[in-house]
């Protein structure tokens, strides 16, 4: 059983604008169970019966609930009948609006990530610019460090399931990120003639 982390965010305050996981499954696989994790409300679970090797989730800001606090993680996964594994290999993409978002199988296999941040977008209104997102898929808290062209940024820390949006002020500029557990991260860049784009980041070997 595989499990791909994604996340979904609401910088534009497109809510009504939904967001879904596609899987695909390569042989066996039953059901797909999705997740949206909410640390100070409680997990919001979904399971959907897998049709012809596919299968879609319900609109994760609803299945999130109208408290759900943004950006937040998501995952989805095949299990077995009793919610255990099954052992099916699987693909899935992201879809958020115009954002549509390849999530390979245990993307959050890393500690460590560096990228290259060329554009800060349209900075002029609220929400806008460029974020640095950082989910916890492990069972505890995590510090999260992170350098812009090699100065060290004030740590931040997120809770087990949860979900940060760090603006950054500088580009071009090395973003550098170290986590003490496997993470998930992104980065969102929102304006620049467009609602927003998100690129997850692979961990650096």
């Amino acid at each position: 059983m595989a499990i791909h982390y994604g996340i979904i965010a609401d910088f534009l305050n497109s809510r009504n604008d939904p967001a879904n996981f596609d899987l695909v499954t390569v042989g066996v696989g039953t059901q797909v169970r999705y997740t949206v994790y909410q640390p100070a409300t409680g997990d919001r679970t979904a399971t959907v019966f897998i049709n012809d090797h596919f299968a879609t989730s319900p609109d994760l800001f609803t299945l999130g609930g109208t408290a759900a606090a943004l950006p937040a993680l998501v995952s989805a996964e095949t299990v077995a009948g009793g919610g255990g594994s099954d052992g099916a290999a699987s693909e899935a993409i992201l879809r958020q609006k115009k954002l549509m978002l390849f999530v390979p199988p245990d993307n959050h296999v890393g500690s460590s990530f560096i990228f290259p941040l060329g554009d800060l977008g349209n900075t002029s209104g609220s929400g806008s610019g460029a974020n640095l997102l950082v989910g916890n898929p492990t069972g505890s808290p995590m510090s999260i460090t992170y350098q812009v062209n090699n100065m060290p940024q004030p740590f931040v820390t997120v809770d087990r399931g949860g979900c940060v949006a760090i603006k950054l002020n500088t580009a071009p500029a090395i973003v550098s990120v170290e986590t003490p557990g496997n993470a998930v991260v992104a980065l969102a860049i929102v304006g620049k003639g467009q609602d927003f784009a998100m690129t997850l980041i692979a961990p650096h070997a």
